[in-house]
Parts: structure tokens; sequence; C-alpha cells
């Protein structure tokens, strides 16, 4: 039997009251506004960078667009069901939950592409930076879409929260139910924490590994959700609290707040403030010494750098101009 929305624990109602005597949910607020100044951001930042966020750097390029995806997915939605508040209609409701699957799909892929970047562009630059890019979408899309057919599939054939979170008058977005959340929770937090120990067990591989703290530090903090929504949804499947929805909520919607600006801050932010003849790549050494980056280079890289391998470089870097700082390299 479905459950008056009264009933329920503040951090879930807060998914369906609505602000004062307006139809405008807290919910929708809370995720729109950091989103809207987030999406300014970038956009601010875009105008600023251009001439470091184009074709010819292609990684940097991706990433940002990634980025802005995801901000136009949850300002998108907030505004659909802001304008459209009460689902009186089938196809409002059914919009609703195209729009959840799809801010879902442009997270999950982001987060695999960085995953997959990482591991392709940790350590060297590709000759072919466009076509490896283009590769890791293209896999990484094909994963996110398996992912989010089955998640759309159980999410169409009804509610799937548990029954004693859902409620009479609003269809809330479900996961795909409890168990399907805790399955792939489960699998992200195995891969997660393979990839943060694979330097520190597999010693033979280190070296086709990204050698920079923050992509470690990124697979720690995906762990570290997966795991509280592997909690959540396992005390959501026993019954242990009913404050158990809160775990699950409260992790979720911390993500489609924090998500992008974490990716901005760990990978873009330092490249696109160098002012390096060549900037560091967001993932790997580019062998160049800079004071911001010394605790992100591995202190047992002994590295021999010369022209040769400046002009190997590939186009993720800056052109000379008259205004640019070059930095020597420190032979070891």
């Amino acid at each position: 039997m479905l459950l008056d929305a009264n009933n329920l624990p503040f951090c879930v109602r807060c998914r369906t009251e609505k602000i004062l005597s307006s139809q405008i949910r807290y919910f929708d607020v809370l995720i729109l506004i950091p989103n809207l100044i987030f999406l300014l951001f970038l956009i601010i930042k875009w105008i600023r960078t251009r001439s470091k966020l184009n074709t010819h750097k292609p990684l940097l390029l991706t990433v940002a667009c990634l980025l802005l995806l995801i901000a136009f997915a949850n300002i998108l939605r907030c505004l659909f069901v802001m304008i459209f508040p009460d689902h009186k209609f089938k196809a409002q409701e059914i919009i609703v939950k195209i729009l959840w699957l799809c801010i879902r799909f442009v997270l999950l892929w982001t987060e695999l592409s960085v995953v997959l970047f990482g591991i392709f562009f940790g350590r060297s630059n590709s000759n072919r930076p466009s076509i490896k890019a283009v590769k890791v979408l293209i896999i990484s899309f094909i994963f996110t879409s398996i992912y989010i057919a089955i998640q759309a599939l159980l999410e169409f054939l009804g509610d799937a929260r548990p029954i004693k979170f859902q409620t009479s008058d609003y269809h809330l977005y479900s996961y795909g139910g409890m168990k399907f959340l805790l399955i792939s929770s489960s699998i992200f937090v195995t891969l997660y924490i393979i990839i943060f120990s694979l330097p520190c067990f597999c010693a033979r591989l280190r070296k086709y590994l990204p050698i920079r703290r923050s992509f470690y530090f990124y697979c720690f903090i995906l762990a570290l959700i997966n795991t509280i929504q592997i909690v959540g949804t396992a005390l959501n499947l026993t019954g242990t609290t009913i404050y158990s929805m809160c775990i699950v909520d409260g992790t979720t919607f911390t993500f489609y707040i924090c998500f992008a600006p974490f990716v901005y801050y760990q990978f873009l932010r330092q490249a696109l403030r160098s002012n390096l003849l060549i900037p560091q790549i967001i993932y790997a050494d580019t062998n160049l010494n800079h004071e911001d980056d010394d605790d992100l280079i591995d202190p047992g890289l002994n590295t021999l750098i010369d022209i040769a391998t400046n002009d190997r470089l590939d186009g993720q870097f800056e052109d000379i101009t008259s205004s640019t700082r070059i930095i020597q390299p420190h032979i070891s």
C-alpha cells in the first residue's frame, strides 16, 4: 500500500515537498542552482581559454564538453518539472523518467570516459590523440548504453523503490530498483578498488598506469560513493531503518551536484591555467617540472628530455608564442 508523503523521512519528503505555496519542489531547486552556476562558470572559462579548448586539444575539449552535458541535462530536467510540476498526463511522467535516465547516462558516460582516458593517456602522448579519444568515447558509450537500457527497462516496469518509500502523488526516480543498484554499485566499487590498487600490487604495470595522484583520488572517491550506495541499498532490502533511503538519495543528490565540479577541479583546473609552453596533460607527467604539480609527479621516475621528445608531443599543447614562458626540464 502506498504511503502518504508526509509519513516519509524529511530527506525523502524533500523530493516531493514544494516551496511554500508554489509548485516548485525543494529538491529541484537544490539541484538547479549549483548546476546553473557551474554551467555559467564553464562558459566563462571556455571563452577565456578557447585557445586551449579547441580541436587541437582533444582530451581537454572532450572532458569539458562532457561536463557541459552534465550541467545542461540537470538544468533541463529541473526546468521541465518546474514548468510541469504535476504529472497529470502519462506522457509527463514518461518524459521525467527519460530525463532522469538521460542525466544518469551522461554522468556514467563521463565517469567511465575519465577512467579510460586515464588508462589510455596515463603515461605518454598519443600520435593520434583525436582518434584515441573517439575510441574511448565509443567504448564508454557502449557500456553506458547497456547499463542504461537495463535500468530503463526496470524503471518503466513500475516504481522500483521500496514500497514504504513510494508515494501516491508523485512517481519518484527509483534507480532501477534496490537490487539493480546494489549489483551495479558492487561492480563499480570492485572496478575502482582494482584500479586504485594496481600501482601497489602490480609493479610491472606501473609504467603503463597514470602517475597523477588526482586520478587515483578520483577512483578512491567513486569507490567510496559506491560503497555508501551499497550500504544504503542493503539497509533498504533488509528493512533495517526507515532512514535507509536517505543514504541512497543523499549520495545521489551529492553526486549529481558535485561530480562535474569535482572532475573539473581534479583534471582541468591546472591544465587550463598553466602558463607553460607545454602544459601538464590532465593525466600524465609531461616531463616538465611545475611548481604546482610537484606532489603529482612520481618521485621515482627518472626521465631524460631532449628536443626530439618535445617534437613528438601531440596536439594537446600550446603553439609557441612570444608571451610563452618555457620551463627548462630538470635532468636527473
